[in-house]
């Protein structure tokens, strides 16, 4: 359903698809996962030395809905996760921001007041 609903492969799109998955969810009273920040490193990379920003759900059973990671497969797809703690790039180096993990409605709250 997803897949024809959203642009799933585009870049981005996984912001938009979690926005809306949290709102379904909430909307059936479902409230058993965390929004997840984090960050993908992908075969080939955009350049190859940096992780890439990517936005999926963790249901607390440990299962993962991420329909966009089709948007890796131009980039041989995703090679590793990062879900908790801060990245380094490709020579070690921390990266800019850590991985975030939020409630479905603290997520909710944080894209509407980073809309703007």
């Amino acid at each position: 359903m997803w897949k024809s609903v959203l642009k799933v492969s585009e870049e981005g799109s996984c912001d938009r698809v979690a926005i809306e998955k949290t709102k379904e969810l909430l909307s059936e009273g479902k409230e058993d996962f965390i929004v997840i920040e984090g960050f993908v490193w992908t075969v080939t990379g955009f350049e190859d030395e940096y992780p890439t920003n990517h936005t999926w759900i963790r249901f607390n059973d440990g299962t993962l809905f991420d329909p966009t990671i089709d948007q890796f497969n131009k980039y041989g797809g995703i090679e590793e996760r990062i879900s908790e703690g801060t990245p380094v790039d490709d020579e070690g180096n921390p990266y800019e921001k850590p991985v975030k993990h939020y409630s479905p409605k603290e997520y909710l709250k944080y894209c509407s007041l980073n809309k703007e």
